[in-house]
């Protein structure tokens, strides 16, 4: 499979069990958030991200595509891979609030899919 990789960071979550937004909370001086885009761009050619509605005052750099999460994870997604350009060879859906994922596990995941994996989770 040929193509770029893009990765979709879905950022979107009210954090209501955490107590308020974790994907912007503190992680050792930098947001939780900023440490998963990190990771992300590592492995990609673009990012998008999919922020709470009403959340225009992010910050997330100027090649960060930001687009406005759904009513659920799945139409959250939906609109992060709407973001996304058509000639795409792999697109990664990365949770915000994992923020440990690694810029080697990222690699791992893209080359199970380049080596014929029809998804990784």
């Amino acid at each position: 499979m040929d193509g770029a990789v893009w990765t979709i960071v879905v950022a979107a979550g009210s954090g209501s069990r955490f107590g308020g937004p974790k994907q912007l909370a503190d992680l050792g001086g930098r947001r939780v958030v900023d440490r998963s885009v990190a990771s992300a761009r590592s492995a990609s050619a673009g990012v998008v991200v999919v922020v709470p509605p009403g959340a225009d005052d992010w910050d997330l750099g100027p090649d960060v595509v930001v687009v406005e999460g759904g009513a659920s994870r799945s139409g959250s997604v939906r609109r992060g891979l709407a973001a996304v350009p058509v000639d795409v060879g792999v697109v990664l859906v990365h949770d915000a609030a994992r923020p440990l994922a690694s810029p080697a596990l990222f690699a791992r995941v893209v080359a199970a899919v380049r080596s014929g994996a029809e998804g990784v989770v």
